[in-house]
């Protein structure tokens, strides 16, 4: 019936986490009755959901239908952009020094050996292990950084984790090209498990 549809839809919602406890306490009350169960259903999906947020679409695309992209490189054949690339490395085998100089050859326009020169470009840097004033900046200050063009996320009152919205804000805010995690397990955030493949993508 057109009523146990639309409690199906509604438990479906509750599953999804679309509807809270207090609503779900709410609508329960008027299971008993279903008019009143439907015209309340009704009203909070007008106001809140749709049939469409309840059901997850299925979307399939045939890679016939997918046009072809060319990688663009930052530093062939090593560092591509609009990609995740991870330098890997034991303890202190260079991979901050790397990192910084990598940011400072980005921001002054001098590059990499085999870089393709191009303009300086903005780079956000994020450190979870040095200290801003007594060691990024001197060491950036040492490669001859472009100051004005490495900037960095203030997280003096909030942590940043790689699924903060301040992210996507900064990087707008400052045509970024480049941005350093380091490191990155550093910005995984404290409720994911950077060794379960299932939590690690949603990041």
């Amino acid at each position: 019936s057109l009523v146990q549809v639309d409690k199906n839809l509604f438990k479906r919602a509750f599953e999804l986490n679309i509807i809270n406890d207090a609503q779900v306490a709410m609508l329960n009350g008027f299971f008993d009755n279903p008019d009143e169960t439907m015209k309340q259903f009704r009203k909070f999906g007008k106001e809140h959901i749709s049939v469409a947020e309840m059901e997850k679409e299925m979307k399939l695309v045939s890679i016939s239908d997918i046009e072809l992209q060319e990688v663009e490189w930052l530093w062939y054949p090593y560092i591509p952009f609009g990609k995740i690339t991870i330098i890997q490395g034991d303890p202190g085998e260079g991979k901050t020094t790397l990192g910084l100089r990598l940011a400072a050859a980005c921001s002054n326009g001098h590059g990499f050996p085999g870089m393709e020169e191009r303009p300086p470009i903005s780079v956000i840097y994020q450190t979870a292990e040095d200290g801003l004033g007594d060691t990024v900046k001197p060491r950036l200050m040492e490669a001859e950084a472009n100051e004005n063009l490495i900037f960095n996320i203030s997280e003096d009152t909030d942590v940043l984790t790689l699924k903060d919205e301040r992210i996507e804000a900064a990087i707008k805010a400052t045509n970024a090209k480049l941005m350093i995690f380091d490191p990155i397990q550093g910005y995984v955030g404290e409720d994911t498990d950077i060794n379960r493949a299932n939590e690690i993508r949603t990041v």
